[in-house]
């Protein structure tokens, strides 16, 4: 268990959470007009190409996923779905607009640590 900003935070590893995700996002596509951006942040590069290799699966469904190191461009809210991205790289994000946002942060106590950081 690991402390921050004085609030007890369990780490759980393999516990089904971007499976889960990935039927949130399935559920949620059938109604696009409510359908939120889920930023979906992570500390390492590795575990951003995993992740987007697992959500890739959800493109068949019509959804704009964005992987930052591959795209070009803006990085608006309002532009796409799913937008998986690097700590370093938030600073890119366009959340202007109207549209609501989740934003997951993986592996929470790392990206915590490391903002906490000033990395």
């Amino acid at each position: 268990m690991s402390k921050y900003y004085g609030i007890a935070k369990n780490n759980y590893y393999s516990t089904g959470k971007i499976k889960a995700l990935r039927g949130i996002l399935n559920s949620l596509a059938g109604n696009r007009e409510n359908f939120p951006c889920f930023i979906w942040i992570s500390y390492r590069k590795t575990f951003t190409n995993e992740t987007k290799a697992k959500i890739e699966i959800l493109q068949n469904l019509g959804l704009h996923v964005c992987q930052y190191q591959k795209v070009e461009g803006s990085l608006a809210i309002s532009d796409w779905n799913v937008i998986i991205i690097q700590i370093e790289s938030i600073h890119h994000i366009e959340l202007h607009g109207r549209r609501s946002y989740v934003v997951i942060l993986d592996e929470d106590n790392v990206v915590i640590r490391q903002m906490s950081s000033g990395v």
